[in-house]
């Protein structure tokens, strides 16, 4: 579980891990657990990002928990500044930065693909944001950056890098300084991927993700049937349905992890009834 936490003797909460439940010494769990959080008597080691570790209450960590989440357990930051940016490969080339109409008349390709922004939050944790969001979150912060970095003129940035700053005095009136980051829920690091999970379960120790993704499997092999020829050569009524695993957390199942189907993604072929 990460959250920004007290670290101590008056300084700003900084990110941390809870990392384990501490022990006394004969090898006992130190405290009980209680449905009143207040008394709940349990204690964890919690680390920081600078390597030092205290020993903090159950209540506390839950407390600043349910201060840092929504309803649906996305943790929310407070935005500091821009450090970096890259591009995946993707992103629209100068050559192609503008679009020739029906009419003959040249535009700018209005896009934001290709692009992630390097974000430092309050808490001294970082993370890489697409560009799309960033601009819809802190679009005069990322302007200024643009000029500073001096990729203003870059087409993922030109088309309107230059009407915020016309504007900024009115938009940061408007903008809240919140971010709602979605990587995290209700603290834990929440996958994208089979690959990615499997990575997080190797980071943490353990296979909670793993087991979810068996126990979901298991669950909806039933629906499906085993086809072993060649493509080509499926039956009629039969079509292949695109589809990805949505990972999830369940609060009230002592943070139970989870999967959820959507269409996009595996390749599955289900019958159309």
């Amino acid at each position: 579980m990460e959250l920004a936490l007290p670290s101590g003797d008056g300084a700003e909460p900084a990110f941390a891990r809870v990392t384990k439940r501490l022990r006394d010494a004969n090898g006992l769990p130190i405290g009980t657990a209680h449905d009143n959080p207040i008394l709940d008597s349990r204690m964890y080691e919690v680390e920081y990002q600078d390597g030092h570790k205290l020993a903090m209450a159950a209540n506390a960590i839950a407390q600043n928990l349910f201060a840092q989440v929504d309803t649906e357990g996305n943790r929310h930051v407070l935005f500091d500044e821009i450090i970096d940016h890259c591009t995946d490969g993707k992103e629209v080339k100068q050559q192609d930065a503008f679009l020739t109409t029906r009419l003959g008349t040249r535009r700018r390709r209005e896009t934001t693909i290709g692009w992630e922004i390097l974000v430092q939050w309050k808490d001294q944790s970082t993370s890489w944001i697409a560009l799309k969001d960033m601009k819809d979150s802190f679009p005069v912060q990322l302007a200024e950056y643009s000029v500073r970095a001096r990729i203003s003129q870059e087409p993922a940035f030109a088309w309107w890098v230059s009407l915020v700053l016309k504007k900024r005095n009115r938009i940061i009136a408007k903008v809240k300084s919140k971010y709602w980051i979605r990587t995290h829920k209700f603290g834990i690091r929440v996958p994208k991927s089979v690959a990615k999970a499997k990575r997080l379960d190797e980071a943490n120790g353990d296979t909670l993700w793993w087991d979810a993704i068996c126990k979901e499997i298991k669950n909806i092999r039933t629906s499906f049937e085993e086809f072993e020829g060649d493509v080509s050569a499926i039956p009629p009524g039969y079509q292949e349905v695109l589809c990805h695993m949505i990972f999830d957390i369940k609060m009230g199942e002592n943070f139970r992890r989870r999967l959820e189907w959507s269409q996009m993604g595996i390749g599955l072929r289900l019958r159309l009834l």
